[in-house]
């Protein structure tokens, strides 16, 4: 695991000391580097676990080939080596985190629809000011934020945002969350123990720009796979037999999560 975190803000409550209180107090999940990231307001954090391409070259904040983006990424994108073949040729490194970067500048958003694997991450658009959020279909990869009326604060862990010295003070305990929790023994998606501070919801992407309008996109939900005709179990068996089988060569990704929601 690695951790990230950053800030877009209009005003100067958050600054490298916010950013440098991030990479602290998210060591435990990336101990092999940090680094930081600013620019016009905004700020990137991150604690890299190398696994793999162990280079320097691979270290967080990413940028990307033409200057324009920077990234920090938690996760892993298994089809990677595949997705090569869609971006240039000349890459400096031997990561996934440059791949997920390129295909970003060749796709847009929609370059989560390629990607196989678990992972959060978010990507900084220099020209537009904007953050481009991402979080994998299910959710594996946690993903925290904050939103007032001129800051979005994000991060790997809730901790990290609650013990933050400028909104200490601003958070409230969620006692409905409370109440999820002894009765169901989880808090249901996208809320937390705190009002203020919300899960980013798996499955989806968004975008928040120097206007601070933050919008959220699902570009996955597992409803989609959930199909209630009947069958035979003869059938049925058959069916869990030849998703097991699929060619490893298949590129059907509708395939894949109906195995695991036929699992689950």
């Amino acid at each position: 695991m690695c951790g990230i975190a950053g800030y877009l803000t209009t005003t100067n409550k958050y600054s490298e000391e916010t950013l440098h209180y991030f990479i602290k107090s998210q060591q435990h999940r990336g101990p092999d580097a940090s680094g930081i990231f600013i620019k016009d307001g905004i700020g990137l954090a991150h604690n890299r676990l190398s696994i793999q391409d162990l280079s320097d070259k691979a270290n967080q904040p990413f940028l990307s080939s033409n200057g324009r983006y920077a990234m920090v990424y938690n996760g892993e994108v298994y089809n990677y080596h595949d997705l090569k073949k869609e971006v240039r040729e000349n890459l400096r490194t031997d990561s996934d985190t440059e791949i997920i970067l390129e295909m970003f500048i060749k796709h847009g958003p929609k370059c989560v629809n390629f990607f196989r694997g678990m992972f959060a991450f978010v990507i900084y658009d220099t020209e537009e000011r904007c953050f481009w959020i991402f979080r994998d279909r299910f959710g594996i990869k946690p993903l925290y934020f904050y939103h007032s009326i001129d800051t979005f604060l994000f991060s790997s862990e809730i901790k990290s945002l609650a013990d933050l010295p400028q909104l200490k003070d601003k958070l409230s305990v969620n006692q409905e969350s409370i109440n999820h929790f002894l009765h169901l023994g989880f808090i249901p998606a996208e809320e937390t123990l705190f009002k203020e501070i919300q899960e980013f919801p798996s499955g989806s992407f968004g975008k928040i720009g120097i206007e601070n309008k933050l919008e959220i996109w699902n570009y996955w939900k597992a409803s989609d796979f959930i199909t209630t005709n009947k069958t035979d179990f003869a059938t049925a068996k058959n069916n869990i037999k030849d998703l097991f089988l699929l060619n490893d060569d298949d590129d059907d990704d509708d395939d894949d999560a109906t195995a695991v929601l036929l699992l689950s």
